[in-house]
């Protein structure tokens, strides 16, 4: 019977052949082995060939990976004093197969590898091999440089990274915790893959750290989404609150955010784009940034406030009107204006953060204020705000931008941008370097979109529209998707 934990490739039982040239006949046997598994009722098996960089269907094999990179590797080798009449072993520093794993271009059939070290001399001898030198910092390198090329593969079962090894000791090259470095290893391959596997545990600590474990169930083998508390309660805002401390807590996911990663299975199931964009802001925003301004106060909440980040740095957050809550700390600044006319000199700022405010700009807003002049609807004013933002940001200052995305749409209140509007919100600002990134919500949690286009249709949520986020009554039902307010929200680096 077939097991559940074997890996698949395209439905395929992945399975490695050590040396396959070194079989009598490799073809036969691999397909000898294909036809055990048709008639076991199987789809066959992905064989990778061990050792071999390219031409693997030359030994019946579909793939390929190079097991030993320092074989081929050209570097210096390190001065060794000689203890016996045996000579020495080759020893090479463990940077230079680093680079030289860099340096290294993939076929497409073949799988990138890493190793965290190397030395097979209790094996064999002076006939062997030393990288002296490894330390986890380095492994990173290697790491980061396998995660980039595996995310390069088109089919998603075949972003695999082989690693080599997990405990074998007698020849040097262990992942498994030492005396030395302790879980350093280890928590490098943790903070540079997408860890779904870490998934459940973070829902765990939400429903901990929540204390709703009846509202977190998990999804269910029928596809039931998660049950959150209705959107735009008390117990709404509470939950969520919890969810984005543990999340922007998380370096694990904020990695995933920085490297534009696919979020984990069920990620911020039933809660609005907040739970996107604060992860995403600190993977995105500078650490030697000091002077910051929140353009639109989306900043100004204890999770958020009390994170490690704003150590050192100077905040200024500019809104409309006063907060329900403010903060006292002596390095955050409240002003209160208009993005169309701010208060600052020019190149005041290092950075600007603005989440889900521009879309507000020249709109209906007095939601946010009782002042009558503010009930507008003027479309375009938008570039007026961008305009004031990058006169107040410094030369090569960087632009944090968030706006809901989809169908364009005007709800009077603000309006969604589509990528015309953003292409033109970006052409106003004069960006001359743009990174975009684009999430959409599902009835399983929010993903990463593959391309803008994938989410260029969506709407945002009827029910906190016509509820004005909690803030009326409605006959309108909450979304069956789970949806609570934008269901895309597109992720802009602009810097000028």
């Amino acid at each position: 019977m077939p097991c559940c934990r074997h890996v698949k490739v395209n439905g395929k039982l992945l399975f490695l052949i050590y040396s396959p040239q070194n079989l009598p006949n490799s073809r036969e046997f691999t397909a000898y082995w294909q036809q055990l598994a048709r008639e076991a009722g199987l789809e066959g098996f992905h064989f990778v060939a061990h050792l071999l960089r390219s031409d693997p269907e030359l030994y019946g094999c579909d793939t390929c990976v190079d097991g030993a990179p320092f074989a081929t590797m050209e570097a210096p080798l390190l001065p060794v004093r000689a203890l016996t009449e045996e000579g020495v072993p080759k020893v090479f520093h463990y940077a230079e197969l680093v680079r030289h794993c860099a340096e290294m271009h993939l076929h497409e059939n073949e799988y990138p590898l890493v190793m965290p070290n190397w030395d097979n001399t209790p094996r064999s001898g002076m006939n062997g091999v030393v990288l002296h030198g490894s330390t986890p910092e380095l492994f990173r390198k290697m790491m980061e440089d396998a995660v980039t090329k595996a995310e390069r593969k088109q089919s998603p079962d075949e972003r695999i990274i082989f690693l080599k090894a997990w405990n074998e000791w007698a020849e040097g090259n262990h992942l498994e915790p030492d005396l030395r470095h302790g879980h350093g290893y280890l928590k490098v391959v943790r903070e540079t893959v997408d860890p779904i596997s870490v998934t459940a545990a973070f829902g765990e600590t939400i429903a901990a750290s929540t204390g709703a474990e009846d509202a977190i169930s998990p999804v269910g083998s029928n596809g039931d989404q998660c049950r959150v508390p209705k959107p735009w309660t008390a117990e709404y805002y509470q939950y969520r609150a919890q969810f984005n401390e543990t999340a922007i807590q998380d370096g694990t996911i904020v990695e995933l955010f920085r490297k534009n990663c696919q979020l984990p299975k069920e990620f911020a199931i039933g809660l609005d784009e907040r739970s996107i964009e604060y992860p995403w802001f600190l993977s995105r925003a500078g650490s030697s940034s000091r002077k910051v301004l929140d353009a639109g106060s989306a900043l100004n909440h204890p999770e958020i406030i009390c994170h490690p980040h704003w150590k050192d740095k100077d905040l200024t957050i500019v809104t409309l009107a006063p907060e329900a809550y403010q903060f006292s700390l002596e390095w955050l600044h409240y002003v209160y204006s208009d993005l169309r006319d701010l208060p600052f000199e020019n190149a005041a700022f290092d950075e600007i953060v603005c989440i889900s405010t521009l879309e507000h700009v020249g709109m209906d807003n007095t939601l946010f204020t009782n002042d009558s002049s503010y009930h507008e609807e003027r479309t375009i004013d938008f570039i007026l705000a961008l305009t004031e933002l990058k006169r107040v940001l410094k030369p090569g200052g960087t632009l944090l931008l968030t706006v809901p995305f989809g169908r364009y749409m005007n709800y009077r209140d603000f309006q969604q941008f589509d990528r015309r509007l953003l292409d033109s919100a970006a052409e106003s600002f004069g960006a001359r370097m743009r990174e975009e990134s684009f999430y959409y919500y599902t009835p399983g949690g929010w993903r990463l979109a593959e391309s803008p286009e994938e989410c260029s249709n969506v709407e945002y949520s009827a029910y906190a529209l016509e509820s004005h986020w909690g803030g009326k009554p409605t006959s309108t039902p909450e979304e069956q998707d789970g949806a609570a307010a934008a269901r895309a929200v597109a992720c802009c680096v602009w810097q000028q």
